[in-house]
Parts: structure tokens; C-alpha cells; sequence
């Protein structure tokens, strides 16, 4: 990890790319949040891709995540805002998706239609988790009657 974080800080916007790359794949979120405001917009779009794909099930680190993608949606570059809205919709859990809806509006159209999609993405799979919930207890009721008739 110390070698990568000294990618980080390396003058080649390649070379922190392939670190931001590597990080995800060792699931170093941490580092890969120090480089969301890099100076070169390539660094930070990769940065926002990785933030996205390492904490899909990571509860404890993903508010940080989300914090740190909600930020790069107001970033200079159309390309980063794209992939912080593409991103969140990987990740996000709630129906919180203010940041999502201002994207919306973006100049950029790339960005409108990320926006559009994660806010799909994240409504679908509040439905499909809110019919699981209910399928358990149905599940769970059922067997506790089963239980109580023997």
C-alpha cells in the first residue's frame, strides 16, 4: 500500500491512474478519496469509478464513499461529474439522492443522462429490496406458524 500511496504522488497523471486502479482492487478506499481532487480530471474520474465499485456491501466506509462522489458532482469536469453520478448509483442505499436530482440539471448532457440512470438504478433496487424484506416476513411468519401448530 505505501508504494501506491507514493503513486498517488507521482507527476504522471498515468501513473496515479493505475494506482487509483490498484488501490480499488486491495479495497483501499481511503486512499483512493485523497485523489477525488487531483489536478488532472482523468485521476479524478478513475477515483470516482473506483469509489464506486469497491464499496458495494462495505456499510461502514460507504457514507465516506458517498461524501466524497457527492462532491466530485460539482467537480469542473463533465467527466468526473459523469462518473460521481454513475458511481452513486452503484452504491447508494437510500432514497436520499438530492445531489442525483441537482445533476439533473447539469450543463453537460453525459451528465444529465448518469444522473438519470443511477437515480433508476438506486429506486429499482430500493423496490426489488423492499419486496425481499417482504417476502422474509412472510417466510418468517409462516414458519412460525408452522412451528406453533405442532
Amino acid at each position: 500500500e505505501k508504494l501506491l500511496s507514493d503513486m498517488l504522488q507521482d507527476s504522471e497523471p498515468d501513473v496515479r491512474k493505475k494506482a487509483v486502479h490498484a488501490l480499488g482492487k486491495i479495497l483501499s478506499g481511503e486512499l483512493v478519496a485523497r485523489v477525488i481532487k487531483d489536478k488532472d480530471a482523468g485521476v479524478r474520474s478513475a477515483a470516482a469509478q473506483t469509489l464506486g465499485s469497491i464499496y458495494h456491501s462495505s456499510s461502514n466506509k460507504l457514507a465516506s464513499s458517498i461524501h466524497h462522489l457527492e462532491e466530485a458532482l460539482k467537480d469542473k469536469d463533465a467527466g468526473v461529474r459523469s462518473a460521481a453520478a454513475q458511481a452513486l448509483g452503484s452504491i447508494c442505499q437510500s432514497s436520499e439522492f438530492g445531489h442525483l436530482e441537482e445533476a439533473l440539471k447539469d450543463e453537460n448532457e453525459d451528465v444529465r443522462k448518469q444522473a438519470a440512470a443511477a437515480i433508476e438504478r438506486i429506486k429499482e433496487r430500493l423496490i426489488r429490496n423492499k419486496a425481499q424484506k417482504e417476502e422474509d416476513e412472510r417466510q418468517a411468519a409462516w414458519r412460525d406458524g408452522m412451528n406453533r401448530s405442532y
